[in-house]
Parts: structure tokens; sequence; C-alpha cells
């Protein structure tokens, strides 16, 4: 069974700030007054509605923190403003709604017709989970933009046709299995698939695991169980990388630009579920809280109390829960210490790295190479139409995941 990369781009919007605000709903109030004006008793009174409305439109917008992500898979969406982008996906989804609602519709007139009316609700939803997939593939063909279409397998002498109007058209197959390049985008993954020989190094701008404000189209694949080794990075990293530079090394690699923020599923925190589970802090797949239990899990080898070592302070006077909680602690300092795993706050480094190549990476393949002259020409492509567009890179975040 083979691995692949799995990609999403998101793009946030802004809230406007409150002087923006308090000048337009002036403006529009000033707008208002000037129609029941009969004797105009100032020069502003004397200005007409319509260039009070002119006059509230050209107030400059400037933007405060972000509201939001909204998932942006086509390249109209990419190669926009922020309000044109807003009205694309609004439009979008509105669509999406409709079109699902008839397909379903759709679908369970052919069923009834067929067995007859749905015998429970259970039975309902069963019908509805071994639908989903094809019900959500038809809505999205039928209301995607009209320059869209499906990549598709010509014939075997031809190969893969990628389909046009997508934000990575003009990239390349950035999401064919090609384990080297893997490496660049995730270290795990790297380690596992890439040639070893050739010491591949993540890219500095890419971070683990996912933001914990993605957007809510994505956020199910958080929690997915078929992906793993999510990692993160702005189209600005992706863009400031110097692809000439070896792949062993981590010099150059727009570490500065990698995203901030709270992340979810990064190696620290899937390594920690995986020994709550262990020692018993865990949940259902109700919800419901499990009892605590050390059953598992040799506590006296974790503390080292062999080698001299002690139970935290207040040991014996703590409940099952407490002693797992403390349990579980120890156990995560000592993968950290031990270099097994990476602390949480090694993810927040801003600069970059020095100069870090390793012995004879002058000699070694460049990132150029292994990426391939298609794909970072498509790099230098997609930034060059987003300048035009008046698009920020920066405003853009790529997620990314694997399956096996």
């Amino acid at each position: 069974m083979g691995c692949d990369i799995h990609l999403k781009l998101e793009r946030c919007v802004y809230h406007v700030d409150s002087v923006t605000v308090a000048a337009r709903v002036t403006l529009l109030v000033l707008a208002e007054r000037s129609k029941h004006e009969q004797q105009p008793k100032s020069a502003f009174q004397h200005m007409s509605p319509e260039l009070w409305h002119r006059c509230a439109k050209l107030v400059t917008v400037t933007n405060g923190f972000v509201d939001k992500w909204i998932r942006c898979p086509y390249a109209d969406w990419t190669f926009t403003n922020e309000a044109r982008f807003l009205e694309l996906s609004s439009v979008f989804k509105q669509k999406m709604e409709i079109a699902t609602e008839e397909q379903w519709a759709s679908l369970f007139e052919e069923y009834e017709e067929e067995h007859g009316p749905f015998k429970s609700e259970d039975e309902k939803q069963d019908f509805k989970w071994e639908h989903a997939h094809e019900v959500y593939a038809v809505a999205t063909e039928a209301v995607q933009p009209s320059n869209c279409r499906q990549g598709e397998l010509a014939d075997m002498g031809a190969g893969w046709v990628p389909g046009s109007g997508f934000w990575d058209d003009c990239i390349g197959e950035l999401e064919s299995r090609h384990y080297n390049r893997f490496g660049l985008f995730s270290q795990s993954v790297g380690s596992v698939r890439s040639d070893p020989s050739l010491l591949i190094q993540q890219l500095g701008c890419v971070r683990s695991g996912w933001p914990a404000d993605v957007n809510e189209d994505d956020a199910p694949d958080i929690d997915d169980a078929n992906l793993h080794s999510h990692c993160c990075s702005t189209l600005a990293g992706l863009f400031a990388v110097d692809w000439q530079v070896s792949v062993s090394s981590t010099s150059r690699s727009a570490r500065a630009l990698k995203p901030a923020g709270s992340f979810v599923a990064t190696p620290y925190q899937l390594r920690k579920q995986q020994y709550a589970r262990r020692v018993g802090l865990v949940r259902d797949e109700y919800g419901r809280s499990q009892e605590s239990s050390l059953r598992q899990v040799n506590v006296e080898a974790i503390f080292g109390l062999e080698r001299g070592g002690a139970y935290p302070a207040g040991w014996d006077d703590m409940n099952d829960r407490q002693k797992s909680e403390a349990t579980l602690e120890k156990i995560m300092e000592e993968l950290v210490a031990s270099g097994r795993v990476a602390a949480e706050d090694e993810e927040s480094e801003s600069a970059d790295d020095d100069e870090a190549d390793l012995a004879d990476a002058s000699e070694r393949t460049t990132r150029r190479e292994l990426m391939g002259e298609d794909l970072c020409l498509g790099f230098e492509e997609m930034k060059k139409r987003m300048d035009e567009s008046g698009a920020s890179p920066a405003d853009f975040r790529l997620l990314i995941c694997f399956d096996n």
C-alpha cells in the first residue's frame, strides 16, 4: 500500500476595524439626513445623498484581526481580492446546499421506488453514510466554476491529464506520489518514505500539525483516522524558499514565515494522546469519561525508582486520575529529553536557521531538482498572478497531510 499526499488551500478573511465602521456609518447617516433637509443650514447639508454614499464607499478599508478561514479550491477564488473571494465563496456555498438537497431527494426517491419507504431512521442514516461521497462529488461538479473540469487518465500513453480552473493548476503535480519530495514537507513521512542517502530536511516554512482555527469544511479531517502527519505552510513561506539550496540543508527555507498561532494534531499532541489512552485518560466514542488506570504501564520504571528517582510530591494523596496525569507528564518529559518528540514550544521559532548544510551538501541534490522544474516555475507563476490580482500570499495557508 502506497502513501499519498493531500493538499487543501484555505484563505483568511478579516474583520473590518471599528474606525472604518464608524466612519462609514457616519457618512451613511448624513446621507439619510440630507434627503430630508428642506432648507440646508450648512455647506455639509448642501451635499446630495448620492455624494455622501460615494464618500462612504471611498473610505479606506483597514483590516483588523482575522475573522475566519475559508476553503479556497478554485483559481478564480485565489487570484482575486477579498471582497470578490467572499462573494464567490458565498454563492458557491448556497448553490452547494441546493444541489446537495436535490441530489439526496433524487436518491431517496429512487430507493423508495425500488425498496419502499425506509423501515427506520437508522436505515436511512446508513443509506446516507454509504452515498455521502457520491452526493458530494455530484453536487460539487454541478456548481463548480464553468472553467473547471476533473483531472482524468486519458490513456496509457498520455498518462494523467490535470483539470483546469483549480488553485493549483499552474503549479503542477504537487500531489503526485513522490516519496523524496514528501520529506521536504514532513520529516516524519520522509524518515520512512524518502531516500535516506539524500538526508532530506523539512522546509522551515512548514509547521507540524494543523491550525486550531482551520476552516469548517476541512476541520473533520483532523480526526480522520485515515489521515496522518498533518502539517501546514503559508503560500508566502513556500514562495520565499530558496529552491537552489541542498535538500540536506535547513537554511533559507523561510522559517520566519512559518504559520503562527495555536495548532492541533502536532506530533507532540498525537504522541501525548497515544500515551493518554494507555494510562486511561481517554473518552469513549460517545464522549464519556473513562476510569483512570495505570495497570498498562510500569509506573516504577517511568519515574526511575530503580535509578534513584521519586514519585511527585503528594503522590500518596492523589486519586487515580491525578496519578495518571502526573505519569503522563513524566512520560512526555522523558520523550522530549530523549529527542523522540519535539517540545510544543519549539514550533514557535521565528528566525531562519543559520547556514546548516551537512557535509558535502554542495554536491547533494538541490530542492529544485527534487521538486522538479515545473513545480518551482509553477510557484513563481502563481506568485506573479497573485501579485497582479492584489491577493496576498500571506493570507493563504496550505493544509498538508498523508494517508497509507
